[in-house]
């Protein structure tokens, strides 16, 4: 093959799965939903996966998370059908639930999830319990440190509850 020619090669994961997190007034994505999905729709365009399945339900803003994060990939010009908008979850638990519905359809196993680094260990743990093999990716956190200590010391608290209700489950 020529050096010109152009190449084509098979996404490393069947889709990226974005997070969601707060919706502030007037629409606007919080600055969290704003670096998370700008980091994947990066990741879309380096070509990691053809789809991505955008989180998050209505929180104490409309619109939901999803829809929210859904314009944002449109203003960077990811196509209409590489978008699967999940927006009911509230929860991790209901983030990898509903994904998995959404993704059968497309025999999607291989996962790229995308959160804030603090959240990818009990989020990578919820989607493999419903048997996705799952990478994880996060963007640079702009967090103020106490803001990042205390979310830390949340997801301590919350992996081992959500370890308990994974197991009760199965």
């Amino acid at each position: 093959m020529d050096s010109d020619s152009p190449q084509s090669f098979a996404p490393s994961h069947d889709a990226i799965v974005v997070l969601g997190a707060a919706v502030w007034a007037d629409e606007q994505p919080s600055p969290t939903l704003r670096l998370r999905t700008e980091h994947a729709i990066h990741l879309y365009q380096e070509g990691t996966a053809n789809l991505m399945v955008l989180c998050g339900g209505l929180g104490k803003n409309p619109p939901s998370e999803a829809e929210v994060m859904a314009q944002l990939c449109r203003e960077a010009n990811v196509p209409e059908n590489a978008l699967i908008l999940e927006d009911r979850s509230t929860t991790t638990l209901e983030n990898a639930k509903f994904s998995a519905i959404l993704l059968a359809p497309h025999k999607a196993k291989r996962l790229m999830i995308v959160s804030d680094k603090y959240h990818l260990r009990r989020a990578r743990m919820v989607f493999q319990s419903l048997g996705f093999s799952v990478e994880t990716s996060a963007p640079v956190s702009r967090l103020p440190l106490l803001k990042r200590m205390a979310a830390s010391i949340r997801e301590a608290i919350a992996m081992p509850y959500y370890w308990v209700r994974i197991s009760l489950n199965r």
